[in-house]
């Protein structure tokens, strides 16, 4: 920058000539321009940061939210796997209804489920058995409200041997295919069970060899030995009690 009064060399962004002292009038624009443009830049790049931050902290947490979501869907599923009403049976059914129906006793109402939804021969044999256990511990209470009545004299030793064959069966477990034993079922066993030897003892005032061989697997209602019992049985009554 060349001086207009003393002719003397300077920077152009001087404020005065170092020589004369005169004022650099182009000097002071240029300082003017270039501060303008440097507060132009510090207020825009405070906005932006302003605007970033959140923008930023936006993107994070939707980040953590997304990844927090996953991590829950996975958790759900590896507890949903551990859950016996999500794991597959042997037949690679699931069945959450039919596993809480046999899981909260409620066997004839997991007879009907399974009947209305067509599972039988397709879900797992623990339930097929527990339903029809429960079905045929239901026709032995119908039964033998039926054919045992008060009064001995007026049973019939056939009708007495349909009752007692649906006893022995349900005490066995014998329905058929589904006779193996299943843990799963051992509540059920156990309860129809109890109550199939207080009839024995208690109603039918059976003997321990008598009960014995009733409880036998091998003894069938079909046999001539049953319905002698039977008739052994009615007597017994008629004798204990006149009726």
């Amino acid at each position: 920058m060349k001086c207009k009064n003393c002719g003397g060399n300077y920077k152009l962004l001087e404020l005065r000539c170092p020589y004369c002292e005169t004022e650099n009038v182009a000097g002071r624009f240029l300082i003017m321009k270039r501060t303008d443009a440097i507060r132009r830049f510090e207020a825009e790049q405070k906005e932006a940061k302003k605007k970033y931050v959140p923008y930023v902290l936006s993107k994070l947490v939707n980040r953590v939210i997304l990844f927090s979501f996953i991590g829950i869907v996975v958790m759900m599923i590896l507890s949903m796997n551990a859950l016996p009403w999500y794991k597959k049976d042997d037949t690679g059914i699931y069945n959450q209804t039919m596993v809480e129906l046999h899981d909260e006793g409620k066997y004839m109402e997991l007879y009907y489920y399974l009947d209305r939804k067509d599972l039988y021969g397709r879900a797992s044999y623990i339930y097929t058995q527990s339903a029809l256990l429960a079905n045929t511990y239901d026709d032995f209470i119908t039964r033998r409200s039926m054919y045992l009545s008060d009064d001995a004299n007026n049973w019939s030793p056939d009708y007495v041997a349909l009752v007692m064959d649906d006893a022995m069966k349900i005490y066995a477990h014998n329905i058929g295919m589904y006779k193996d034993y299943y843990p799963e079922n051992h509540a059920q066993y156990e309860l129809y069970n109890q109550r199939i030897l207080a009839f024995w003892k208690g109603t039918m005032m059976c003997t321990g060899d008598e009960v014995a061989w009733l409880a036998d697997p091998e003894s069938s209602w079909h046999s001539d030995k049953l319905r002698e019992l039977c008739e052994t049985l009615k007597e017994r009554r008629i004798a204990t009690y006149g009726k």
